[in-house]
């Protein structure tokens, strides 16, 4: 009896076992199978009317499968090239070097001409292409026999583009029938159209200046204004000209004149003040001659130098930047001007110019008188002046020389010069000498001037030797006849 129940006890026990061993067994196989149909209800999703689910429930986000990244690049290896290598193959570097045997290019000329040549062309081409296209839509050039007349063509006529040929001729009554003027008419028409003018010079009066008051003449202002009307571009008196710029181009030359005039006479501080213009009631006058059957520019137009001459300066220190002379005295007494003398430009270049002459007469054959310079004083008046001047050597005369197509020797120069070897230099005996060789009449030119000779006098003066240039004239011939009959 006890047995029995265990044993029924122990089948139940394995049968409850074995159940439940059977639901574990189902219930593994239900998941396995349901991860086994998840992949396939992702890739086929079953529209939402036929499962009646909503669409964010039933409907599986599509999967985004990653790029893969590309492959990395194969290394490049630097290889070490030799510095010597060239960059460019030498036949590639010669081919690009222009050729220096080739032509030389066409001048800028040619070029212009070639490019206008081009555009000549093309203008023809244009009106040719323009014309083609009116004859081939039917124009009115279609028809060769509207240009001259001719139905039948021998050669094409030119295009007629110009539409002034299709305008009728003007009426004979618009032609000008008048003959043409005179050419005294001609010369009084251009006399009308030129300008009239006259010139007036105010300012030059003694009384305006207290310098001129020792001169109660007024020589000094008349000497300037004499000196300026013979130099004047405008001319004193009433004069014409083409035009008024005309006018104004001589009125400005004859002010700088004027000024030039001024400063040669010592007036340093002179000023010229230039005015043009017509008088009012001249300029009326002339209105109502216009008016009249006149012309406006009977008037004269009125030039204006006005004059401010400002103070004469006057010599002060006079001084010569010379080396000691023989005699001691031969600059300054031949320098005329004296302090307190007017600053005066012919008198200061003739005094040079005789410094020059005389010292070549004394035995100075190459002295050089230089620049000279003037000091002004504007309180006082007064010019301080300087005259530099390269005297040279004192010399004596030395030998003869000879150049050129010779018609004497040196030997025969010497014949007939008037001085001799030794003697002290003297400009005047040198042209002595030139004029004795002119007058032979041998010679087409010739020319005698000092050079610095070779050693030096007893006396210890240096020699200047004479270089005759020449060039002998045309042989002459001398014939004569001599007949006797009987």
């Amino acid at each position: 009896m006890t047995a029995g129940p265990s044993l029924c006890g122990n089948l139940l026990k394995s049968a409850a076992f074995a159940g439940w061993g059977v639901c574990l067994v189902r219930s593994i196989a239900l998941l396995l199978a349901g991860f086994a149909a998840t992949p396939l209800m992702a890739q086929v999703a079953m529209p939402p009317a036929a499962t009646g689910v909503s669409e964010r429930e039933d409907v599986a986000e599509p999967t985004v499968t990653p790029t893969p990244p590309p492959p990395p690049p194969p290394p490049v290896t630097i290889r070490p090239t030799d510095p010597r290598t060239p960059i460019i193959p030498d036949a590639e570097f010669d081919a690009a070097i222009p050729n220096l045997d080739a032509p030389p290019l066409e001048s800028v000329e040619a070029w212009e001409n070639e490019e206008e040549a081009k555009d000549q062309a093309q203008e023809q081409a244009q009106e040719q292409a323009a014309q083609t296209a009116d004859e081939a839509s039917g124009g009115a050039l279609a028809n060769p026999a509207l240009r001259d007349g001719d139905a039948v063509e021998v050669l094409s006529d030119p295009p007629v583009t110009d539409p002034l040929l299709d305008d009728p001729l003007p009426p004979i009554d618009s032609f000008d029938a008048e003959p043409p003027p005179e050419p005294t008419q001609a010369a009084d028409d251009e006399a009308s159209r030129q300008v009239r003018y006259e010139l007036q010079l105010l300012g030059l009066d003694p009384a305006a200046s207290p310098d001129v008051a020792v001169d109660a003449d007024g020589l000094v202002y008349r000497n300037l204004r004499s000196r300026f009307f013979d130099l004047s571009a405008l001319g004193e008196g009433t004069k014409r000209a083409d035009s008024r710029a005309e006018v104004n181009q001589r009125a400005r030359a004859d002010r700088q004149l004027l000024l030039d005039i001024l400063t040669s006479e010592g007036f340093f501080d002179a000023t010229v003040r230039l005015s043009s213009g017509r008088d009012v009631a001249e300029s009326e006058a002339a209105t109502q001659g216009a008016a009249n059957g006149g012309t406006a520019n009977d008037a004269p137009l009125s030039v204006t130098l006005t004059v401010v001459p400002g103070r004469r300066y006057y010599l002060g220190q006079i001084a010569f930047d010379a080396k000691p002379v023989e005699p001691a005295d031969l600059i300054s007494k031949n320098f005329v001007p004296e302090t307190g003398d007017p600053i005066v430009a012919d008198t200061i270049l003739a005094a040079e110019a005789n410094i020059a002459v005389k010292l070549p007469e004394n035995g100075y054959p190459f002295a050089k008188v230089g620049q000279r310079d003037i000091l002004l004083d504007g309180e006082t008046g007064m010019g301080d002046y300087t005259l530099p001047v390269e005297t040279g050597a004192r010399s004596v005369f030395g030998q003869i020389r000879s150049e050129g197509t010779e018609a004497f020797s040196a030997d025969h120069v010497a014949i007939l010069r008037r001085f001799k070897t030794g003697d002290l230099y003297d400009a005047r005996k040198v042209d002595d000498l030139r004029a004795a060789l002119v007058a032979t009449g041998l010679l087409s030119t010739v020319s005698v001037e000092p050079v610095p000779g070779e050693g030096a006098a007893l006396d210890g003066a240096p020699y200047a030797d004479l270089l005759v240039r020449q060039e002998a004239g045309p042989a002459r011939t001398l014939a004569a006849s001599a007949g006797y009959g009987t």
